[in-house]
């Protein structure tokens, strides 16, 4: 059960939402799936003063939109099923294309992961990948069948 420190802090967190939807006039979702601290703390950095990132429990952000719905703000409804998955709202009173300019400026590439989806699609034709035999684990990792195959090559006149 939360201590009532906890309760509090979630009401507190609760009016910080209220508030930023008073306080903004745009406000969109974005997907941080795989995303890690340091780069969030990068896009927060880079968009102060323009934006306002907000990350937060999904049940908590959609009580705080059905409570918003109910005091006549009925367009939150759409945004209110969309909260689903890793989301943050992202509150800005500037043009949306500026805001995902720079929040895509802060996009890094990231190695793959075992049972991630990938964003688009990966071929990797047949043939010699050019990894020592060793390095096969790194395939299996990721499931994708490989083959160890020895090449052979003819002795040179000069090992005779």
């Amino acid at each position: 059960m939360a201590s009532k420190k906890e309760k509090d802090r979630k009401y507190q967190l609760a009016d910080e939402l209220k508030q930023h939807f008073q306080d903004y006039s745009k406000c969109f979702l974005c997907d941080v799936d795989n995303v890690g601290s340091n780069q969030l703390h990068s896009i927060r950095a880079s968009l102060r003063g323009k934006a306002l990132v907000y990350c937060g429990k999904n049940t908590q952000m959609r009580r705080v939109l059905r409570e918003l719905e109910q005091e006549g703000m009925s367009q939150l409804e759409k945004l209110r099923n969309a909260l689903k998955l890793n989301l943050c709202l992202v509150f800005t009173n500037d043009a949306l294309g500026d805001i995902r300019d720079i929040i895509a400026e802060n996009k890094v590439g990231a190695p793959a992961r075992p049972g991630a989806l990938a964003q688009c699609d990966v071929i990797v034709p047949k043939g010699n990948t050019g990894m020592e035999p060793t390095m096969t684990s790194f395939l299996q990792a990721l499931n994708i069948q490989s083959k160890i195959c020895l090449l052979y090559t003819s002795p040179s006149p000069r090992d005779s």
